[in-house]
């Protein structure tokens, strides 16, 4: 499963979090994509870093807010592709 995370460093201890969850899916074999400008926050090898926000999310089967990123701007936010119906 590919898992994008939005974490907001500046919230207390979302830096810890985002490691322990991180490593917790890569336990699971989940795939970890981040946002490019995390790039410098978090140096581990499993993980995926995109310049392009939509193209992140578009890739991703799953996106994990941490540190109450839920407000994300208009440009960033994007319609989830329809899926299908069984």
């Amino acid at each position: 499963m590919k898992i994008a995370l939005m974490p907001n460093l500046s919230k207390q201890n979302a830096h810890t979090y985002t490691v322990r969850i991180i490593k917790r899916l890569l336990e699971l074999q989940c795939e970890i994509f981040l946002y490019a400008k995390y790039r410098d926050y978090f140096d581990i090898q499993a993980i995926h870093f995109y310049e392009d926000f939509s193209d992140m999310v578009r890739e991703c089967d799953a996106v994990i807010t941490i540190g109450e990123t839920a407000r994300l701007s208009m440009r960033q936010s994007m319609p989830l592709r329809p899926q299908s119906r069984f």
